[in-house]
């Protein structure tokens, strides 16, 4: 479908703006911990340098463009979201909710710390519940998804991730990315693979994670949603997109509709077909260099998440039911997926 060039390019800046403040804002290292508190507790926002400003959402061509409550956004933010879902099937509540969001950052921008995170933390709740919303229009879902990841660099990626979605570990001796993200982060509370974490810290080798080195591990759900017919994979951090990716899916209802689980998740997987097996790298194999099965329901028995050998197929209805990817889109997809993370199909 057509997109309006003025929204890619608003989007665009908005997040150049926060990822050239991220690549030099010293991501790498963190205030130390307070002493009182375990190598797993959060620092207290207070102490964290002030956060940067987000630019504001881009506002949606051809939408109305209400006021935002001036006297108090924080409690109309509130209202809208504890509203439910059907309140953004209106155009108008998706506006205002929008106007609302803008609102939010431009306050953020001269609160305290702990008002600023409150008023970031409302405002990508806002976008994220347009950004999901069914009948969102391109123009709609493109801001909202900017916005959502303008905030993810600030709120999770930036120095000042709050304690609320993010905790803080500094590397032992002898810790491995593996072993945390199964004992004591899961304890903690965090469900996210061990890749999305080396990944959102730039650690490029697992293997040589440095003693002292501080790392943010969000305690927020991955979950993956699929829309069919926009031929989408989205990867939602807490509700709120971070990344998404253009699929092929099957034509008409063979890909199936429901809440699923990935399992047996597979590089260089072998492809079972009308029960003959066919090896990786042997002719006719078609599934690519990833598998990410489903689980969760009969329907989803065979059907997987996985690459292809043919990438012109992607964004049109040529799978067999399952949904295809990219190679390098799946390989990347892969290492952020861990067994029983959830995966959404929609229409």
């Amino acid at each position: 479908m057509r997109r309006k060039f003025g929204i890619v390019v608003a989007s665009g800046i908005a997040v150049a703006a926060l990822w050239s403040y991220v690549r030099h804002s010293g991501e790498g290292e963190l205030p130390p911990a307070p002493a009182a508190q375990s190598r797993q507790s959060a620092d207290p926002v207070a102490e964290e340098p002030p956060a940067p400003k987000v630019p504001p959402v881009p506002r949606l061509v051809g939408a109305p463009a209400p006021e935002a409550d001036a006297t108090d956004p924080v409690a109309t933010a509130k209202a809208l979201t504890s509203s439910g879902a059907r309140t953004f099937l209106d155009a108008a509540a998706r506006a205002r909710a929008t106007a609302t969001a803008n609102e939010l950052l431009r306050r953020a921008e001269t609160a305290s710390t702990r008002d600023g995170v409150e008023q970031r933390l409302l405002a990508r709740k806002l976008l994220a519940a347009v950004y999901d919303c069914p009948v969102a229009t391109n123009d709609e879902r493109d801001a909202a998804y900017a916005g959502c990841r303008a905030l993810f660099d600030v709120l999770v990626r930036g120095n000042g991730a709050p304690p609320e979605i993010a905790l803080r570990h500094k590397v032992a001796a002898g810790e491995s990315v593996w072993a945390l993200a199964k004992g004591p982060w899961r304890q903690a509370g965090a469900t996210v693979a061990s890749g999305f974490v080396l990944w959102l810290n730039d650690v490029t080798d697992a293997k040589r994670l440095r003693v002292g080195q501080a790392l943010k591990v969000p305690l927020e759900p991955l979950t993956i949603v699929v829309r069919k017919r926009a031929f989408e994979l989205s990867v939602l951090l807490g509700g709120a997109p971070v990344e998404r990716f253009q699929v092929a899916v099957g034509p008409d209802a063979k890909t199936p509709v429901g809440a699923f689980q990935a399992k047996d998740c597979l590089k260089n997987p072998d492809w079972y077909m009308n029960g003959k097996r066919i090896p990786f790298g042997a002719k006719g194999h078609i599934i690519g260099t990833r598998w990410i099965g489903l689980a969760g329901a009969p329907e989803a028995d065979g059907i997987g998440i996985h690459g292809t050998t043919d990438e012109s197929s992607i964004g049109t209805a040529a799978s067999l039911g399952c949904i295809r990817m990219k190679n390098a889109d799946v390989e990347r997809l892969f290492e952020w997926v861990a067994t029983g993370t959830r995966v959404e199909i929609r229409d």
